[in-house]
C-alpha cells in the first residue's frame, strides 16, 4: 500500500474521491466517506491479512457472499477466493451497520420513507458536504408527500425463455424453359442456262446443316443449410449482470429430469446482506433467461447441477460479467469462451 489508512480519515470528501476514481471505483459521488474508506483500502492493499485489518464493516458482505457459494452452490474452493484466506465468518467481530445512501435507496424502495429519511438525515449530519445525498432526501420527502395512490411502484419482470432461432428455408430456384428453332429453309433449285447445247447435269447443293439446339445448363443444387454450432461435451453457463438485472445463458450436451439451474442473489441489507435461492428445471439444452431484479449493489452467482435426495450436486459454476465487459467473478477452472459470451449477448439482445 502507497499510503497509510490513517492518512484517509484526514482528507476531504472531494480528495477521497479523487483516490477512489484514480483507482477504478465506480460512481464514487454516492458513497460516503466510510465507503469510499474501505474500497481505497481494498483497491490498494494486495495483502489480504493487513486488508481485512484495515477495512470496515463493508468485509462482512464479502465475506457473507463466500459463504453463500460455499454452502449453496457447494463450492468451497471458490468460496476461498472470494474471501481471500478461508477464514470462518465467526471470527469477525466488526462494528454495526453505518447508514450510508444505498440503504436509504433500499428503504425507500421497500415503502419505508420514514427509516429512509432517517438514514439520510444521519448521513447528511455527518457529511454535510455530501451533495447526492441531500438530492435524495429531497426526492424521497416529495414521493413521501405523494401519498400511496400516486407513489411509483417497482415492477419485476418475468423470466422469459431464449427459443432456439430456427435455420432459414431454402429457396427454389427456377429451371430454364428451352426456346424451339425453327427448321432451316431449303436453298432453291438452280434454274439451267438455255443453251443449244446441252449442259451437263447440275450437282445438287449440299443439304444444309441445321444449326445446333442450344442446351440448357443444369439445374444447380440447392445449398445447404449452415450447421449449426456442435453442443459442448461439458455443460457451459454465463451470467451477464448489469445494474439491477442479471441474465443466464446455458449450452448443455444433454438433458435429464434431475438437472437444475440454481440461482443465488445476495443484496444489501439493514442486518448486512438478503440471501435469495432459485432452482429453475431447464428444458431444453440452449437457452437463457432474465432473472428478477434486484436492488442495486446486488452479487449473483449461478450453477448447473444434479438435484437429488443427497442435495444439489454442482456441474458447472457460471463466469459473471458486468455491463462493461469486465469479468466480475471467474469460478476456478472454468476458462473464457468468446463464443459463449458472443451467443449470450445476442439471446439477450445486448
Amino acid at each position: 500500500m502507497d499510503f497509510d489508512p490513517a492518512e484517509l480519515d484526514t482528507l476531504s470528501r472531494e480528495d477521497l474521491i479523487l483516490r477512489a476514481r484514480a483507482r477504478g471505483i465506480e460512481r464514487p459521488e454516492q458513497m460516503t466517506r466510510v465507503e469510499l474508506r474501505d474500497e481505497i483500502v481494498r483497491r490498494s492493499e494486495p495483502d489480504l491479512e493487513r486488508q481485512r485489518r484495515s477495512r470496515g464493516w463493508l468485509g462482512v458482505a464479502r465475506d457473507l457472499l463466500a459463504s453463500v457459494v460455499e454452502s449453496g452452490l457447494n463450492m468451497p474452493d471458490a468460496a476461498a477466493t472470494i474471501r481471500g484466506d478461508g477464514s470462518s465468518l465467526n471470527d469477525f467481530q466488526g462494528p454495526p451497520p453505518v447508514a450510508t445512501v444505498t440503504l436509504a435507496e433500499i428503504y425507500a424502495a421497500q415503502g419505508h420513507y420514514e427509516q429512509s429519511l432517517r438514514m439520510l438525515d444521519e448521513v447528511i449530519e455527518r457529511e454535510p458536504e455530501h451533495a447526492t445525498a441531500r438530492g435524495l432526501r429531497d426526492r424521497i420527502a416529495e414521493e413521501r408527500d405523494l401519498g400511496p395512490g400516486r407513489r411509483r411502484k417497482v415492477v419485476e419482470a418475468k423470466a422469459e425463455t431464449i427459443a432456439t432461432p430456427q435455420p432459414p428455408s431454402v429457396a427454389t430456384v427456377p429451371v430454364p424453359v428451352p426456346v424451339p428453332v425453327p427448321d432451316p429453309v431449303p436453298a432453291p433449285a438452280p434454274v439451267p442456262a438455255p443453251a443449244p447445247v446441252p449442259a451437263p447435269a447440275p450437282v445438287p447443293a449440299p443439304a444444309p446443316v441445321p444449326d445446333p439446339v442450344p442446351v440448357p445448363d443444369p439445374v444447380p443444387a440447392a445449398a445447404e443449410p449452415a450447421p449449426a454450432r456442435p453442443l459442448p461435451t461439458t455443460p457451459a453457463l454465463l451470467v451477464l449482470q448489469t445494474s439491477d438485472r442479471a441474465f443466464v445463458y446455458w449450452q448443455l450436451p444433454a438433458l435429464s429430469d434431475s438437472l437444475r439451474l440454481r440461482s443465488v442473489t445476495v443484496s444489501p441489507s439493514v442486518k448486512g446482506a438478503a440471501v435469495a435461492e432459485e432452482d429453475y428445471p431447464l428444458s431444453r439444452p440452449v437457452g437463457g433467461f432474465w432473472l428478477s431484479r434486484s436492488a442495486p449493489g446486488s452479487e449473483v452467482r449461478a450453477a448447473v447441477g444434479e438435484l437429488s435426495a443427497e442435495g444439489f450436486c454442482p456441474l458447472t459454476v457460471a463466469r459473471v460479467i458486468d455491463s462493461s465487459d469486465a469479468p466480475t467473478f471467474e469460478p476456478p477452472g472454468v476458462a473464457a469462451d468468446s463464443e459463449l459470451e458472443a451467443a449470450a449477448r445476442s439471446a439477450a439482445g445486448l
